[in-house]
């Protein structure tokens, strides 16, 4: 029994890190990878001009490297170049060769061995772009290539063609993109090819409609059925789908497929998994109560007041991942949002929890909320309003939204501090911790109460608890410092 509990700890800590760990191992892998494959893949192109020695070396386009491009080259740190971004070892410049428009990146390294087993990012991107082109995958097209090596520091000049605009501008104007980008995806899971900084911005639309992927110096191609890619790809759809929400853009989102197992073996994990969750699990508030209308089932549970259970809020509950709402703020798993329905303003709040440990032992961020709001509420402690529960449950990820009703408007440093005091000895006095007690997360209501929102982390203590004690301490510190 002692092994069996030591193997399911190790597994339990292992889906927590797990990510983490990968993203190591294949930053390990890639510099092991460019130390054996160091090499310019421009040396060998018969379509290109080149001027090569140790310290400096030109590679350019035959059909652009007439002697006025070639001058240019020779002298680009000293030419006039418009910025168009700037940082500390890298910019992006833009310039004419000839009539062509052109963007010039350039990236410095410093030190002895990180020079000695490093590619410049130029080198980088003219050698990714050759890989890419093979595989029949859209990206840049480089013109041009200058390195400048001493034995302590080197700097590289990427030079490729001005073409197509933003993606982030044909983003706001249709909703025809997004089918794009996730045939952009699919080729890359199918090629195993990974972008490393796969956003909008980092994509751009050509004339003719198709995409086309800058920003490509950590291009990388795996094995087939590499472990690591797997991890790394969806850590780039999850890096992706966090950058539309940053950027304001809802409701749709990249899903990563892999291969799946023969549907014997998953349905059995499945089985075998829900009669494991069902001895392991935890109950839903108003499951049984009788002024809560509910829609049951294992992959889905919808709780909703019979006060509002409207059809147009049931409807609205039942397609909650297609519907459209602004966003008011999101982080990696949780996304706030505002929706107006029959004549009420709602805030809708979702937490995405993946991995089966977790999953199994946990529950959704949104059904705590549901929870726990019902068990503070019978003590007497004023938090928000809640009105319907959503929660999806998969093998490996749950999701749920939590809906409560907008009201007060948010405390600041004006406010009484003895209401404030008053709220905070409540909560003592009930032995119950809120996890998150600043100002923000303190409503003041139109007759002048208080009320507590953001309770995911609230949480009921036992009498006499040293935890509590250490708790109440840490809050009223915060409380304190954020009010003065």
């Amino acid at each position: 029994m002692r092994a069996i509990g030591l193997f399911t700890s190790f597994l339990f800590i292992l889906s927590f890190f797990w990510h983490s760990i990968s993203h190591n191992l294949a930053r390990v892998y890639q510099k092991l990878y460019a130390v054996s494959h160091y090499d310019y893949q421009a040396l060998y192109d018969e379509n290109c001009k080149k001027e090569v020695n140790w310290h400096q070396k030109i590679f350019c386009l035959k059909e652009f490297a007439n002697e006025e491009v070639m001058s240019f080259l020779q002298s680009i740190e000293e030419r006039e170049k418009n910025t168009i971004c700037l940082k500390r070892k890298r910019s992006v410049e833009e310039s004419f060769f000839g009539n062509e428009k052109v963007v010039v990146k350039s990236m410095e390294f410093k030190g002895f061995f990180a020079n000695l087993f490093r590619m410049g990012m130029g080198v980088n991107v003219w050698n990714n772009a050759e890989l890419a082109k093979k595989i029949n995958v859209a990206v840049l097209k480089p013109i041009a290539l200058v390195e400048k090596r001493a034995w302590n520091k080197s700097k590289t000049f990427i030079i490729y063609k001005f073409e197509g605009k933003a993606c982030e501008e044909e983003i706001k104007n249709s909703d025809s993109w997004f089918a794009k980008i996730q045939a952009l995806e699919k080729l890359l899971t199918k090629k195993c090819l990974v972008h490393d900084d796969f956003r909008i911005k980092n994509i751009v639309l050509l004339d003719d409609g198709s995409l086309q992927l800058i920003d490509i110096d950590k291009l990388h191609l795996y094995p087939s059925k590499s472990v690591v890619f797997r991890a790394r790809m969806r850590r780039e759809v999850r890096k992706f789908n966090q950058n539309l929400l940053e950027n304001g853009y809802r409701v749709k989102k990249l899903a990563f497929e892999t291969s799946s197992p023969s549907k014997s073996i998953l349905h059995n994990l499945m089985c075998l998994y829900r009669q494991i969750f069902m001895i392991s699990s935890y109950g839903y508030v108003g499951i049984n109560d009788p002024e809560v209308v509910k829609k049951l089932s294992r992959a889905e549970k919808i709780f909703c007041k019979k006060e509002y259970a409207t059809e147009e809020m049931m409807q609205f509950l039942s397609e909650m991942e297609a519907k459209n709402r602004e966003i008011l703020w999101a982080n990696f798993e949780r996304v706030g949002s505002q929706v107006f329905l029959d004549g009420h303003h709602f805030i809708v709040k979702s937490i995405e929890l993946k991995g089966y440990l977790p999953n199994l032992l946990r529950m959704n961020g949104a059904t705590h909320v549901w929870n726990v709001a019902h068990y503070v509420k019978a003590k007497g402690v004023p938090v928000l309003k809640l009105i319907a529960l959503v929660e999806k449950r998969a093998f490996s990820e749950t999701r749920g939204w939590v809906v409560y009703l907008f009201e007060g408007k948010i405390c600041n440093k004006s406010i009484d501090f003895t209401k404030i005091k008053e709220l905070r000895d409540l909560l003592q006095k009930k032995k119950i911790a809120h996890h998150d007690l600043f100002l923000r997360n303190i409503v003041t209501l139109d007759d002048g109460s208080l009320q507590l929102i953001d309770i995911d982390k609230m949480h009921i203590y036992p009498g006499y608890s040293y935890v509590f004690r250490k708790k109440c301490e840490i809050e009223e510190n915060r409380l304190i410092k954020d009010f003065h």
